[in-house]
This record gives C-alpha cells, structure tokens and sequence, in this order.
C-alpha cells in the first residue's frame, strides 16, 4: 500500500488550492466521484484530478475511494490538494542511469548500489531523482519526478518512473491494486528448506527510529512477503540460501525484516544481522538484495510488460564464493 504522505504534487503556480468539505447534494447524487471533482474544479485536468483520487487527496467519509465510486446523497467530500515546495528545491544533477526501456510514459531503471532514490535528511543531493531531473527536466512537473516506488539506498535492480501525470496516476492505481509484480533476490544466511508466507506488521523500531521491526501496535501496518528457496551453498562453512522473494505489500525494508525475524537475515546486512555469523572476510558491502524483475500494466497501450535484469558483479561473486551456480 502507498501512502499518502508518501506522494507529491507539482508545484501550481495558477491556482491557490484550499482543504474544501463539500456535502454531496441532490445535483451530484450517484455521480462518479471524478467527475463531482471536475465540476468543481473546471480548469483542472481530470488525469489530476484522478491523481488526487488515488493518493487520497479527495475523500469520502474520510475513507478513500476509487474514480469510478459513485457518491451518495449526504456524504463529505473532503478536497486537500497538497502543494509542495520540494520542486523549487530539486536539483539537476548529472547521475549515471542505467536504462533497462523508455518510451513516451514511462522509464525503467536498473539502479546501482550506494544511490539514494529520493532526497531527504541526510541526503539533500545526489539521489536518483536529481538524476532523473538533469536526464528529462519535463520530470519536475510529476510528483516525486515521477518515482511511484523505491528502493533501499543498497539494494539493486529495477524501478520504473512515470514520464506524464497520466502514466503516474496508473502506476500508483496498480500498486495500490496490487497488481504489479515485484520480485527480489536475496542471499541469506542458513538454509530455508521450504517456501513460505510471511505475515508480520511492521512499525518503526521504538529504539531505533532509522530501523524497522516486526510489531502488534496499532501503528503497524500490514505486510506480506512471499519466499521460496532456489539454491543452497556456504560461506566459511556457513549455510546460505538464495531467496527469491514476491512482495505483497511494498513497506520500507520490508523483506530485509522479514526475513530477519524468520532467522534468514540477509548476507551483508548491516541494520538488520540478528543471527548473522561471524565471517573473517565478507565479499560484499552491502545487503546481498537485488530486485529482479518487474512487471505492471503498460498505462498507455495497457498491454502488460514484463523486465528482467540479472544480479550485480557483487553478488554474482558472492553465489561464487559459496558455490552456487
């Protein structure tokens, strides 16, 4: 799930959006909720106002709802268009891309190890998208220039960017939807025997605000991991599995703690390493993570495509070393 303070909006400098409640009336009774939005607001595109739909910037009932949810007579519609500030702030900055497809909607990468995605504290430049910003300046005018998800500053692999508002607004439809498929190598310590599901709620760490836990709290928000073994190996005489893993839902280090808390903890791993043994030379700096492949519904031609990238020289070396194929 993708949450609402995870997105952003371009900057508008025609209009001075304001929070509006509006009661639905008579008039606008059984409606498409697009379409009560574009009544008022004429002189906004509808693939924006369906982007509000989708990041819950317009609600009912406080719930959020879908374009095509027909509203009901008496119910709040509640419009908060957010206007972010971030954009002024981005800046173009020449970053090697490794470009795996692109066409006029969309764009999509095999990301490099140490690239952060997205700035932030810590991290005011050189990320991903001050990259992407130098390489299609139109990409400022796309909210968080166009990224619809992400991946660790250390992991690997690919990640698609929206080239147009039209192509963001189906991407994060199908995210939401669950209907991109996402799927991650991982090398990790002991030998996982047997696939499994795993269904753990996870929340910020309560002692470690950078770090994410397995948790019961009513904060905690559901996640889902699916993992099969592929192959078996050692390191020093320790056991490793390669791990191919399936999100379900798409949290931050989602399958880093996961398989943490199962006692597979990812080779490498410097954050999450309960259970990690102590190995006199490790081949790898970083978690031995690599997002394989990718695949989602094409938001122009809606034909479903399909990427694929193999592991990175660090891994790759690493399966060498513990004798893996």
């Amino acid at each position: 799930m993708i949450e609402k303070n995870s997105l952003y909006f371009e900057n508008d400098d025609k209009h001075n959006f304001e929070k509006k409640i509006v009661s639905i009336d008579h008039n606008q009774e059984s409606k498409r909720l697009d379409l009560v939005l574009s009544s008022l607001y004429p002189d906004i595109s509808r693939s924006r106002i369906q982007n509000w739909i989708v990041v819950g910037a317009a609600t009912l009932d406080g719930m959020p709802s879908k374009s095509s949810t027909h509203v009901k007579f008496g119910q709040k519609l509640e419009i908060n268009p957010p206007i972010i500030t971030q954009n002024s702030e981005w800046v173009p900055e020449p970053i090697d891309l490794n470009i795996v497809y692109e066409d006029d909607s969309i764009l999509v990468l095999n990301k490099q190890s140490g690239l952060v995605v997205h700035p932030g504290a810590g991290n005011p430049s050189g990320t991903l998208l001050n990259g992407l910003i130098q390489y299609c300046p139109s990409l400022i005018k796309i909210p968080r220039a166009g990224l619809v998800h992400r991946l660790d500053k250390d992991t690997t692999g690919l990640l698609v960017v929206a080239k147009t508002l039209e192509s963001h607004t189906s991407l994060v439809n199908q995210l939401l939807e669950r209907q991109v498929s996402r799927v991650y190598i991982a090398v990790s310590w002991g030998r996982l025997k047997t696939k499994m599901e795993i269904n753990k709620s996870l929340a910020r760490d309560k002692y470690n605000r950078k770090k994410f836990s397995v948790s019961d709290s009513s904060f905690a928000k559901k996640s889902q991991t699916d993992i099969k073994p592929i192959s078996y190996g050692k390191i020093e005489s320790y056991p490793v599995s390669v791990i191919e893993c399936k999100l379900k839902t798409g949290r931050t280090h989602q399958i880093r703690v996961h398989l943490e808390c199962i006692n597979f903890p990812i080779v490498g791993d410097k954050t999450y390493k309960k259970g990690s043994p102590s190995v006199t030379e490790l081949k790898i700096q970083r978690q031995a993570l690599h997002a394989k492949f990718l695949s989602f519904t094409h938001p122009l031609t809606n034909k479903k495509i399909e990427f694929s990238v193999i592991v990175p020289d660090d891994i790759s070396n690493l399966l060498f070393i513990a004798g893996i194929k």
